[in-house]
């Protein structure tokens, strides 16, 4: 397995204001198929919007999702990882996240059962996603 952080390796945690000074942003991926959801909008409230079954142009999401960020911490090149759990209309999702330094690029994973989280990030596991900040 490929990964580009282990939990392991030493971390400085972070506040929950300086992880959402990054993640409140819309990110976007154009390359998923809808189902996957190509746009999502974190906002500072908790709560997420999705836009997986319509276009990149809607303001009409087709689902929104609360979430909490149970643990936040900076690796030794300054990438921001966290995990969140989140709370949508069929169930609970757990994720282990990564925002580079830049603040440009949001990776993560997401299982259905907390201890399924890998310990660091793989492009090539089923359940990874990449999403890129996008700019006005």
């Amino acid at each position: 397995m490929r990964c580009s952080f282990n939990r392991r390796e030493q971390k400085k945690e972070i506040t929950v204001d300086e992880v959402l000074k990054l993640f409140c942003h819309t990110w976007i991926n154009p390359d998923y198929s809808r189902d996957m959801g190509r746009k999502i909008v974190v906002h500072p409230d908790g709560t997420m919007s999705l836009y997986g079954l319509v276009e990149l142009s809607s303001d009409t999401p087709h689902r929104k999702e609360r979430y909490t960020i149970d643990e936040a911490w900076t690796d030794k090149d300054g990438n921001i990882w966290f995990k969140t759990t989140s709370k949508m209309p069929d169930g609970t999702t757990y994720q282990l996240n990564k925002i580079n330094k830049s603040g440009t690029v949001w990776e993560y994973h997401w299982a259905f059962i907390d201890s399924d989280l890998p310990d660091g990030i793989n492009p090539d596991a089923p359940k990874y996603r990449i999403r890129h900040r996008k700019t006005e």
